[in-house]
């Protein structure tokens, strides 16, 4: 529950962009360890007036994890508290999609969501209570920088840039995306990743400690930003896009576990035969199209591959034939094509390489923050709208509305093309062949009979003629500047 549970007192009162730049106006160099000590710092003499009502003897009691949180929001503001917690169908608003038709979860999930409420009588409640953990006050920290709910909950304020009298419309749906992370982290393959056995501490510990480490925060922040322009999603009320953001979320956090499945020969005297397909399990690599799913469920889609594919979660490799290398954007969180084979011209080589090369692609995105983010990042409600604002104030006078937009000149970000090529074949030099022709090819583009005229220009020009002749030639198409 204390993972799930948006609290709006710790979303607001301990915004970690907001203590970083605070940290270095006071000349300090911000570190996710000095965060922690200056938000334990503030919340210890606040949960001192609670622990102070609870028992002092008998055995420690781990309820303190989550009802803090819910006891610090009561004290901030308990009218939007318990309005919260007393709405109705609050039990199918906060949870995860795919469990509302489940009857053991939905049952389970409502004795929690009643066990919270409890919360709402709070001097008998406290006074139940029995001494708290020695780390409540730690963990408690780590909970307000990057605990899943607190943290979508953050991001939702600020993509929506909402005031605080939205916090009630958008706590459900930060509460649902932030089960939909829990889901994921309770994954087998994510458990052995996280997970120290070396280490004893409870493994929902390890996730927050996994999520510091990791800037979960700064993470969905950026994916936020990204989905509500790629969704058009800008001009709608501040509760239908939070929903649409944690929705859309949601879909990339909950892909199947697709199977793939290989064919195993075996030589026998009597000649070659087929064994027993091997079946493997694709999370980190998938290819792109429907596919088996495990267990006889729904299929895995192609829409939903991609979906995952552009965000920050796996898949992380994508394989595709032609079909995904013309009308299909892979940009947002992929800036690296490897080409099996080298397509037989320009077109389709610029075709694929367009795929991750659109606006505010993934490398660009890498440019502008390693450039810009000490001066952009101080507490805005958008930190990437902050971030793009700063780069384009500051661009030179000849730039054009591209930059920083589709360019950026700073950082050492790239679009990356691998070629994998036995040395000494015949793709070396097809490859070098397609690299001259790109020239080419992009000072046509548009003209009539394309082929044509690159044919007669390739015959006509030596290889060092054609870039000058492509620079005087070339129309600039591209939009004026605007402040």
């Amino acid at each position: 529950l204390m993972l799930v549970y948006p609290s709006s007192f710790l979303a607001k009162h301990f915004d970690p962009l907001r203590l970083a730049a605070e940290q270095r106006a006071l000349g300090q160099l911000p570190s996710s360890s000095s965060l922690l000590e200056q938000v334990e710092a503030d919340l210890r003499p606040r949960l001192a007036n609670w622990i102070s009502r609870a028992k002092s003897d008998g055995p420690v009691d781990e309820s303190w994890y989550w009802a803090a949180p819910l006891l610090l929001d009561l004290q901030d503001d308990r009218a939007g508290t318990t309005a919260w917690l007393q709405s109705r169908q609050l039990e199918r608003a906060w949870s995860l999609r795919e469990h509302t038709h489940e009857e053991k979860s939905r049952r389970g999930w409502e004795r929690h969501i009643a066990e919270a409420r409890k919360v709402l009588t709070t001097e008998a409640f406290v006074a139940a209570l029995g001494p708290p953990p020695a780390d409540l006050v730690t963990v408690l920290a780590r909970v307000a920088l990057t605990g899943p709910a607190v943290c979508a909950l953050r991001t939702l304020q600020r993509v929506t840039d909402s005031s605080a009298n939205h916090t009630v419309e958008l706590q459900s749906p930060a509460g649902s995306l932030a089960h939909a992370v829990l889901h994921l982290f309770n994954l087998p393959e994510v458990i052995s990743y996280v997970r120290d056995r070396q280490d004893k501490i409870p493994y929902w510990q390890r996730t927050l400690r996994y999520c510091l480490a990791g800037n979960f925060q700064a993470m969905l922040d950026e994916y936020a930003h990204m989905l509500a322009e790629s969704e058009n999603l800008t001009a709608q009320p501040v509760q239908a896009m939070a929903e649409t953001i944690s929705s859309k979320i949601q879909d990339a956090l909950l892909l199947r576990t697709s199977t793939a499945q290989a064919d195993v020969v075996r030589v026998k005297p009597e000649g070659v035969a087929l064994g027993k397909p091997l079946r493997m399990r694709t999370r980190f690599a998938m290819r792109f199209g429907d596919q088996t799913p495990e267990r006889g469920s729904e299929p895995t889609r192609a829409d939903h591959v991609r979906t995952a594919f552009n965000s920050p979660f796996w898949p992380f490799v994508l394989a595709t034939t032609s079909v995904g290398q013309e009308g299909l954007d892979f940009h947002r969180y992929c800036h690296a094509v490897v080409h099996w084979n080298l397509p037989s011209n320009p077109v389709d080589l610029e075709q694929r390489e367009g795929r991750v090369h659109r606006y505010k692609g993934h490398a660009l995105r890498k440019n502008i923050a390693s450039t810009y983010a000490a001066s952009a990042c101080n507490g805005h409600a958008d930190p990437w709208a902050a971030l793009f604002a700063v780069a384009k104030s500051g661009r030179a006078t000849d730039h054009t509305d591209l930059y920083p937009y589709w360019i950026c000149d700073q950082g050492d970000a790239k679009i990356e093309r691998h070629v994998p090529s036995l040395p000494h074949s015949r793709d070396i030099a097809h490859h070098e062949n397609l690299r001259r022709s790109l020239v080419l090819y992009r000072m046509v583009f548009g003209q009539n009979r394309q082929e044509d005229l690159m044919s007669y220009l390739e015959a006509s020009l030596r290889p060092d003629e054609r870039e000058a002749v492509a620079e005087q030639c070339r129309i600039n198409l591209s939009p004026q500047r605007t402040m």
